[in-house]
Parts: C-alpha cells; structure tokens; sequence
C-alpha cells in the first residue's frame, strides 16, 4: 500500500507515473511507521516484484 504524499528523505518511496507515493506496510504483526517496510517487502521493492492499481 502506498499513499501520495510529501515525503521526507528517509521514507521508503516508489515512483508510479512520475509521482512519488510512501509506502505503507500494512501486514504486520509489527506495527511500523507509515514511510517504513519490513525487510520482506525490501527486498520486493528492489528486485521490481510489485504491482500496483490506483484507487
């Protein structure tokens, strides 16, 4: 999940269409700050395995 947003510097970020969107790791069971992915979800980030549909 992802929002549309300013982000600062140290948020995780992925460009769709030109604009910058924070990401947003919603799986748990950890609660983590929206702008933070699990490691996981990293590693998905870096490799281009991701999809995505806007709402």
């Amino acid at each position: 999940m992802s929002l549309a947003a300013a982000t600062p510097s140290t948020d995780a970020t992925t460009m769709i269409n030109g604009q910058a969107y924070i990401l947003v790791d919603a799986t748990g069971p950890a609660l983590l700050a929206v702008g933070e992915i699990s490691p996981q979800y990293r590693l998905y980030m870096s490799n281009g395995q991701t999809d995505y549909r806007l709402f």
